[in-house]
């Protein structure tokens, strides 16, 4: 076969490269080498082709020399290569032989690559090609970077004072080039000054792109990686040895712990996103700033720990003693702000406020040196009276000869400065395109005005150049008027969804009945009001027009969501095909054009259970917004759908677990079905994204409750009444949790504004009074003596409790308290309490034989009480059993209570000191003696 047959089928000598073709063709192959440029052969060769290393040498690339190894990291190393045939020098990453034939490693090399060839961005290093070595291991070259990193340049500072300004420059460079990435839809996620390189000649590269993410499609996923434990091996990337906090890690946390966001250190893969980029350029700003990053510690695991709790204590105080303008900290502490909702969304938002600060110190530097030039040129001119006056005399005698001359020339100059009038303009225009393309408008308002000044100062300027400068200055302030309406409607399109997801948070509230009675009117007319400000007028006869206006705001959606939630409303206050709630969802129908959403909207409005069904198990459930998982939920309340709305509910988490609502929702799913555990998981998702929302924590305080966690249960329920003190009914629960909490004058205090609410409530009326008693405030036997026959049970029993179980000795009465339980009915689960009362009164009279045949019957109703009581019934147990001489089986029982208290109860003593239970526990303890030591 002849060597042009091989190289057509690909089997010819790798070796054969372009050059050499040309050479065979004219005899000479040409070489170009730019001055300074490498030798022609690249240098001596590292790695022979045909040697022992060959398997270090790209297939099919003989143009190829490799130069040596730039660097070892995780995942392969770095070779430096030169190419015979362009005359350069390039980068080959070369996958780690051990990871070659690993199919995840695989393609999140390949992606790297992709990723590279496909950011076409000066700021980013460009990716050449990829190919095979010649054991099979990919590779791609990429351009060969020569310069510092900026973690070099900062590190040779005397302070973080020297050269702000340039190193100010090169971080809006760095997010400049983050910006472009993050319109690609692609995250850095180990952004830090090493990843940053500079130039020789200005040069700014963000480089590294190994642990870029393509968001929303794309690539492997990153769930995947986490999971796979060959990645183990992997353990930091591209750093050195003895680095700490800086080193790179992959796996479920990847990225650098020192600038690293709290929702990348916890492993949360799926709720990072751009806002984690911004996290790290502001870390990347704060050691500009203050020196250090954010998180500084000299363990690897100790700085992700404190990244992964957003300690940032110790970086917001070096933020705020640094000598930097205000301006600059507030845009540090936005960026490092632990909730991602509350950083700056993406990286253009941080290059355009460091952009804006720049370009201030640049004009206030201008306006100096504008200022002084004035001074100079005053200076100049008073110089120039002296020198005229001196001349004048020479002046008047060759006065004669200049008029000559100057009519010779002036027409020439009238001619040179139109020109250059002509030409400050078209630069002037050029100037105000830039501007208007990078956004800055006022900037380019004001070049354009200036250049007018320019022309309506030249007499030689006509007509045309004068109306071709005013219509520069009329377009640049139509563009600034047009940038001003925007931003107004920004503004208010802001306000009203603001205002809507209030009042949705309020309907919360009113859904699960914490709220006043009129709170739903309260509701109606907020939405109604909200909506009137904004100029949508459901009385209006001109609604089209109001609502067209919504669409022209790019505000349809989310108000027809909106109307979603009012109608929700709707539908709980009038029928529910009334044409109240019609109205409202023929809004929503009319600005929101999705097909599924119609569908739900349509199948509510007619209760369509068979629709709505099919609504929640639709694949297209998953793409819509966390209103559109409500309302649905809500429509299948209606049908008492609890295991559909369950399901519903529970795939919006999934879909939007960073959602208030679905949260809340599905917390209180869980809490409903006595689920408390589970129910808390989700209530403190809800609680940390909306901290001062009152519903969540009474629904906690139900949880704490069911769980037996009083001093718990009693801070959610006071928490919630602080925050809304309109809900009156958790005010009784603040109340009473504060009693069983040992805090009786706080209770006495809570129970006075319940009384407020209830004034004629008998039973919180003693609740009140009981408070007050074991608060010092009124006898117990007062109490005693008011009861009558007839009562509320509850407030008979209560009160032979409170004859047994007061903290003043004095005040206990167990005699009576057993005359006032013994005709009382003690069967069924609410004789709980009263048979464990009536069992402690006897033990107080010395009396355990009685007191046992209570205490057995208690047992058999176990799957009726919490922990409160179990501990409550092994305590007097175990004081019974020691009077009647079981020892051995008092020391079980008293190790059973401790056991409870230690595993359920209270997650601790101290919250409850001087509580009932307390006491008891006390008293039990002084009654064993030697016993309890053994117990505990």
């Amino acid at each position: 076969m002849s060597d042009d047959a091989k190289r057509e089928e690909g089997t010819g000598d790798s070796r054969h490269t372009v050059l050499q073709h040309v050479s065979e063709i004219t005899g000479e192959a040409p070489k170009v080498l730019l001055p300074e440029a490498e030798e022609e052969q690249g240098g001596t060769p590292f790695i022979d082709p045909k040697g022992k290393g060959s398997k270090l040498f790209p297939r099919g690339r003989g143009n190829y020399q490799i130069l040596g190894e730039v660097a070892r990291g995780g995942m392969g190393i770095i070779l430096k290569g030169h190419d015979t045939d362009l005359g350069r020098d390039v980068a080959l990453k070369v996958l780690d032989e051990r990871l070659a034939k690993d199919p995840i490693v695989l393609h999140r090399f390949v992606e790297e690559a992709q990723i590279g060839g496909q950011l076409q961005h000066p700021g980013v290093v460009p990716v050449y090609e990829m190919g095979l070595m010649a054991d099979d291991r990919p590779y791609f070259t990429m351009k060969f970077i020569k310069g510092r990193t900026l973690a070099a340049l900062l590190a040779k500072r005397a302070n973080p004072e020297e050269d702000r300004r340039r190193f100010l420059s090169i971080f809006e460079r760095v997010c400049q080039t983050v910006a472009y990435a993050h319109s690609k839809g692609v995250i850095h996620r180990d952004l830090k000054p090493a990843n940053v390189m500079t130039g020789a000649f200005g040069e700014i590269q963000v480089v590294d792109w190994g642990l870029a993410k393509v968001l929303k499609g794309g690539g492997v996923a990153d769930e995947l990686l986490a999971k796979q434990s060959r990645l183990s091996v992997i353990e930091t990337v591209r750093s050195g040895p003895g680095s700490v906090g800086s080193d790179s890690m992959v796996g479920s946390v990847m990225g650098t712990p020192a600038y690293m966001a709290p929702e990348q250190a916890l492993g949360e893969i799926d709720k990072v996103d751009e806002r984690a980029d911004v996290f790290a350029l502001g870390a990347i700003l704060c050691e500009i700033l203050t020196g250090e990053p954010p998180y500084v510690s000299a363990e690897k695991e100790r700085t992700v720990m404190l990244a992964a709790h957003a300690k940032l204590d110790p970086a917001r105080e070096r933020i705020e003693q640094c000598a930097a303008d205000e301006e600059l900290k507030e845009l540090c502490r936005l960026c490092l702000a632990p909730a991602p909702a509350a950083r700056l969304q993406n990286a253009e938002e941080v290059a355009e406020r460091i952009h804006d600060y720049l370009a201030g110190l640049e004009e206030r530097a201008h306006k100096a040196e504008i200022a002084a030039t004035e001074a100079r040129e005053q200076r100049r001119r008073t110089r120039l009276t002296l020198v005229l006056a001196a001349t004048v005399v020479v002046a008047v005698v060759a006065i004669g000869f200049v008029l000559r001359q100057a009519d010779q020339r002036a027409q020439a100059a009238r001619l040179e400065a139109l020109a250059q009038t002509q030409g400050a303009l078209d630069d002037a225009a050029a100037k105000v395109t830039g501007l208007q393309d990078e956004g800055r408008l006022e900037e380019a308002l004001e070049v354009a005005r200036t250049a007018q000044l320019v022309v309506e100062a030249d007499d030689a300027a006509d007509l045309g150049l004068r109306e071709r400068a005013q219509r520069l200055v009329e377009l640049s302030e139509a563009r600034l008027a047009e940038a001003a309406r925007r931003r107004a409607v920004e503004a208010k399109n802001a306000a009203l969804l603001a205002e809507c997801e209030r009042l949705r948070m309020r309907q919360i509230e009113a859904y699960f009945g914490f709220s006043p009675r009129d709170m739903d009117d309260r509701l109606e007319e907020g939405y109604a009001a909200a909506f009137r400000e904004y100029g949508v007028d459901l009385d209006d006869e001109d609604l089209p027009a109001a609502l067209e206006v919504l669409r022209e705001n790019a505000i349809g959606v989310p108000a027809a969501l909106a109307f979603d939630d009012w109608a929700s409303l709707r539908r709980k206050r009038y029928a529910f095909d009334s044409y109240e709630v019609e109205s409202v969802l023929a809004l929503a129908f009319d600005l929101d054009p999705d097909p599924q959403r119609s569908r739900m909207r349509e199948a509510l409005l007619v209760r369509d259970q068979e629709v709505l069904l099919e609504l929640a198990h639709a694949p297209e459930l998953a793409e819509m917004e966390p209103s559109t998982f409500w309302v649905l939920s809500q429509g299948l309340t209606q049908f008492k759908l609890d295991d559909e709305v369950q399901r519903v509910v529970s795939e919006g988490v999934r879909v939007h677990p960073d959602d208030f609502l679905l949260n809340f929702r599905l917390g209180e799913i869980h809490a409903v079905e006595n689920r408390a555990a589970a129910a808390l998981y989700y209530l403190t998702v809800a609680h940390s994204l909306r901290p001062e929302n009152a519903a969540v924590l009474a629904v906690m305080g139900d949880c704490f409750n069911f769980l037996s966690h009083l001093a718990e249960a009693h801070e959610a329920y006071a928490e919630a009444v602080r925050l809304n003190p309109e809900l009156k009914g958790l005010h009784r629960f603040a109340a009473w949790y504060a009693f069983l909490s040992g805090r009786y004058e706080e209770s006495v205090a809570a129970y006075e504004k319940v009384l407020e609410f209830f004034p004629y409530d008998l039973q919180w009326q003693f609740e009140s009074d009981l408070a007050r008693s074991f608060a010092g405030e009124l006898p117990m036997g007062e109490i005693a003596d008011r009861l009558r026959p007839g009562q509320l049970q509850f407030v008979h029993g209560m009160t032979a409790w409170g004859l047994v179980m007061h903290p003043d000795p004095a005040q206990r009465d167990p005699a009576r308290a057993v005359e006032i339980l013994a005709p009382m009915d003690l069967e069924g689960d609410a004789s709980v309490g009263r048979r464990l009362a009536l069992a402690r009164a006897y033990l107080q009279l010395g009396e355990p034989e009685q007191a046992m045949p209570y205490l057995d019957a208690v047992l058999f109703l176990r799957q009726s009480y919490n922990d409160f009581f179990l501990a409550v019934q092994f305590l007097l147990r175990a004081w019974a059993q020691k009077d009647l001489g079981e020892e051995e089986l008092a020391r079980k029982c008293f190790l059973r209570a401790e056991e409870t208290f230690d595993e359920h109860l209270f997650n601790g003593w101290e919250p409850i000191r001087n509580s009932p239970i307390d006491n008891l526990r006390r008293e039990v303890i002084e009654e064993l003696g030697e016993l309890a030591k053994e117990g505990r």
